[in-house]
């Protein structure tokens, strides 16, 4: 498992960018500047199974980059959304249709945690 903490995010995205980590979790709000170069990284990678982003401080465009991300994503099994609180209504509007109506999507996807987020 991979835990991002503050200062940590570089090699975060080196690991999601080098396959090495079935498991990902950030401790760190994510700017909208690190989530895109986040979202980068996720979008070419093919072994991890669990994105905690738990407490990362997620605002609904956030939740676009997240879908754009996992366009073609055979691998993940367990995202995590919990407890960011800014995420609300309009983020989840943007996650829900994509990840549930779409194949190509989170095609893998069984576990989706959305505790606390702002509705």
């Amino acid at each position: 498992a991979l835990q991002a903490s503050k200062g940590a995010m570089e090699r975060a995205i080196a690991a999601l960018t080098a396959n090495e980590a079935e498991t990902v979790r950030l401790g760190e709000p994510l700017s909208f500047s690190s989530i895109s170069t986040f979202c980068v990284a996720l979008k070419g990678n093919k072994k991890a199974r669990v994105l905690d982003l738990q407490r990362c401080g997620l605002k609904p465009f956030a939740a676009l980059s997240l879908i754009r991300a996992l366009e073609g994503n055979t691998s993940l099994e367990r995202l995590d959304l919990s407890h960011n609180d800014e995420l609300g209504t309009p983020g989840l509007k943007s996650l829900l249709p994509s990840l549930c109506l779409e194949p190509k999507v989170a095609s893998s996807l069984s576990s989706l945690l959305l505790n606390s987020i702002g509705i």
